[in-house]
């Protein structure tokens, strides 16, 4: 079952397992604490590897001629491990994985080459030496679709322990991350308005996610067909008809879900055109990895079109009709991991600092913000004020987010000490502000490595992080985690693990959807609640927002619909 984006077209697969590895990331749920938008590990290069958990379990969705990085904490001493990965569509066979050792900045690929059998492939590694940190290079040659695997690394015994025991041997993550997408409830369900009606992701235990397509075939059938891995056992697909996302309960259609093999079905057979919604439920204990198709598919109408129940009967509702977002281009500046696109006017500010690697997958649409259209990034916010040069928000300012505790993690505050021994632009000062900043961004601290100034300057410097307003802080809650927080991010330290800048910007996202948010923490929430920008996101109302006074020069329409 295909799962395309665009016409096939033909490359070597040899080629690109020798070519440089591309710049996609993995969207993580748990992560020693952290939400989703707070992971630090992107997945786009080696130095950027998501670390696997000492449970050896990963998951994740590659796009189309993209790579993912992983990597685990090897034991040594001629222990054999053995990588399998499994994934979905099942005809995904030129989705491979390759193991490599070294300097992350240049890693040496080592080992066999992968055994297929069916929608699996296995390598098996071993080293006499001592331990070591090996990546794992999951590649997807395919230039059509989207593949999503689930992998695991046995036996257990062969990753190290949760505890450090040497430099050479650091700790691993209890547990791995598991993309997405994330669509928790109806309200938020994802729409497929293209790819021929196809989609893929991962699901972890206990998890599940919601798409809608339209029905444009009264009277015919309409398939929705899933096939899972590594079994379709624990996996619950249901269709609603309704109209209400807050009940479609009463709409659930009726009977048993078809199944052959791992893969299971529903069909739908309606009077009248209109949105159909189905869940996608992981009951099981492990992640699944899942690919889909609506067949036949019907591209949803670019203008509002009444919706029916389940009799095919128009249903009324007093509330704002939203339009439809426009429809958006499923090309290089889409992904899918989000579902949103980077905009055409900053798309070359995107890529010129270090794609998605610095700021992250887009979680937005190009919308206005005080005064200025804006497209967020999970970690950071692109400005792109009329005549004036693309820049980026000062995410942290006290206007914005002055918030210190997220999801059980506690950030430094901001420190007016140090703001006010800060040059200013424009002083004579100004000019030594890189001495500054040095003299203020330890790359020790505590003893810890925790290299604020290294990766200061590797991540973009002044222009991209803004400048240091506070010191370094250990969690009060963790002492393995130390923040520095920047005009424009958080630098995050994890012991034996390495700094990288938190995800941060998504939170922002979060708080304006409001309550019932998918990933907005209770502590958060309760911090912000008082904000302007809290709870402001109203489909179909003016400005699409909910408060219109309070966010003069703003404009909501459409900016987290996703394409």
């Amino acid at each position: 079952m295909p799962s395309g984006l665009m016409k096939r077209a033909t490359s070597s697969s040899v080629v690109r397992r020798t070519a440089p590895w591309a710049t996609v990331v993995l969207i993580g749920a748990l992560l020693l604490g952290v939400l989703p938008s707070v992971q630090a590990q992107s997945g786009s290069s080696a130095s950027d590897a998501i670390p696997i958990g000492t449970d050896g379990k990963f998951a994740g969705t590659d796009s189309p001629s993209q790579s993912l990085w992983y990597k685990f904490n090897y034991i040594g001493g001629g222990q054999t491990v053995t990588v399998t990965l499994t994934f979905e569509p099942p005809d995904s066979n030129r989705l491979d994985f390759f193991l490599f050792t070294g300097d992350p900045s240049n890693p040496t690929q080592v080992g066999a080459t992968s055994t297929l059998n069916g929608n699996v492939r296995t390598l098996t590694f071993s080293d006499p030496g001592g331990p070591r940190v090996v990546f794992i290079k999951v590649e997807n040659d395919h230039s059509d679709r989207f593949v999503s695997f689930v992998g695991a690394l046995t036996p257990t015994s062969t990753l190290a322990t949760p505890t450090p025991t040497s430099a050479a041997n650091p700790a691993t993550p209890q547990v791995t991350p598991t993309a997405g997408p994330v669509a928790a409830n109806a309200a938020n369900a994802i729409t497929l308005v293209g790819n021929n009606g196809e989609f893929s992701g991962t699901l972890a235990p206990g998890q599940a996610v919601w798409y809608r397509f339209y029905y444009g075939n009264p009277g015919a059938d309409a398939t929705v067909n899933i096939s899972l891995a590594p079994t379709a056992d624990n996996a619950d697909l249901n269709v609603y008809t309704g109209t209400d996302v807050t009940n479609l309960g009463p709409t659930q259609q009726g009977g048993s879900q078809g199944r052959s093999g791992n893969t299971i079905q529903r069909h739908v057979n309606l009077a009248n055109a209109q949105f159909v919604f189905f869940s996608l439920a992981n009951n099981g204990s492990q992640v699944i990895a899942y690919g889909g198709s609506v067949s036949p598919f019907v591209a949803p109408p670019a203008t509002p079109t009444p919706t029916a129940g389940a009799t095919g009967t128009p249903v009324a509702t007093a509330t704002p009709v939203a339009a439809a977002a426009p429809a958006v281009a499923h090309d290089a500046q889409f992904y899918q991991q989000t579902g949103f696109r980077v905009d055409d006017q900053a798309v070359s500010f995107f890529q010129s600092r270090g794609q998605v690697d610095t700021f992250g997958f887009p979680v937005s649409r190009l919308f206005t913000f005080l005064g200025c259209p804006v497209q967020m990034f999970q970690r950071l916010i692109i400005q792109l004020c009329p005549g004036a040069g693309p820049a980026i928000i000062n995410l942290l300012d006290p206007e914005i987010f002055p918030y210190t505790r997220v999801n059980g993690s506690v950030f430094p505050s901001p420190d007016d000490q140090l703001k006010a021994q800060t040059p200013a632009v424009g002083s004579p000062e100004y000019a030594n502000i890189l001495t500054f900043i040095q003299s203020v961004t330890p790359d020790q601290f505590n003893g810890q490595p925790v290299n604020f100034w290294q990766t200061f300057q590797a991540r973009g410097g002044l222009e991209v992080l803004g400048a240091p307003i506070s010191h370094p802080q250990p969690d009060p809650t963790n002492a393995n985690f130390i923040y520095m927080r920047f005009q424009r991010v958080i630098l995050h330290f994890r012991a034996g693990i390495g700094t990288e800048p938190l995800l941060l910007a998504d939170y922002l996202k979060q708080i304006i959807l409001g309550p019932g948010a998918p990933n907005l923490p209770p502590d958060l929430q309760q911090q912000a609640s008082g904000s302007r920008f809290f709870g402001q996101y109203c489909r179909g109302g003016t400005r699409w927002i909910c408060r219109p006074n309070d966010l003069p020069g703003t404009d909501l329409t459409f900016a987290f619909e996703q394409g």
